[in-house]
């Protein structure tokens, strides 16, 4: 399938930096990137307030279907058990708790491939490439993926605590 005229388009002025992709930092650093999508401060804000692993697995309303944060415990799983996924609305940042993780990556192009319909409600469709790198996350960092970019996560040996903020994508007053 090939159906990505329906995700977001992004101009270089769309973002902080001309050729800015997936954002790999420390959490300390997080507040830096606010200029991506104003709801980021949300974000930035509930972590100050809400120690991650204090919080239960499961659904945590942030700021109504603008933001929200998922926990989950995820099983161990090799590369080739870990799907490549798309979202078209949504940004996600995900954040290892007790433990590293590796991601797959392949960045917004015209080469990607659905290899599942898009699924409107859970706002996620699955490509059949490849990942183009694959890098590690431990914990105190996040790695932030816009729509349309491609990652294969939960990559672990271990059962893995993460969280993984699920924020509306919308492109900066200034920059629009």
């Amino acid at each position: 399938h090939r159906d990505l005229h329906s995700f977001p388009t992004r101009r270089s002025s769309d973002l902080i930096k001309k050729g800015t992709e997936m954002v790999i930092d420390t959490l300390d650093n997080l507040h830096k990137y606010t200029g991506l999508c104003p709801s980021l401060q949300t974000v930035v804000g509930y972590l100050l307030s809400h120690p991650l692993e204090t919080l239960a697995d499961g659904k945590h309303e942030v700021a109504g279907a603008e933001v929200w944060v998922n926990v989950q415990t995820c099983q161990p799983r090799t590369r080739e058990q870990a799907p490549l996924e798309v979202h078209r609305d949504m940004m996600d940042i995900q954040i290892p708790i007790d433990g590293p993780e590796e991601h797959g990556f392949v960045p917004l192009t015209e080469e990607q491939v659905l290899s599942a319909a898009y699924d409107h409600e859970a706002d996620i469709s699955f490509l059949s490439n490849s990942p183009q790198a694959y890098f590690n996350v431990c914990p105190g960092q996040f790695v932030l993926y816009l729509p349309g970019e491609g990652h294969a996560p939960a990559i672990t040996d271990n059962l893995l605590k993460k969280a993984v903020f699920k924020v509306k994508y919308q492109i900066p007053n200034n920059h629009a």
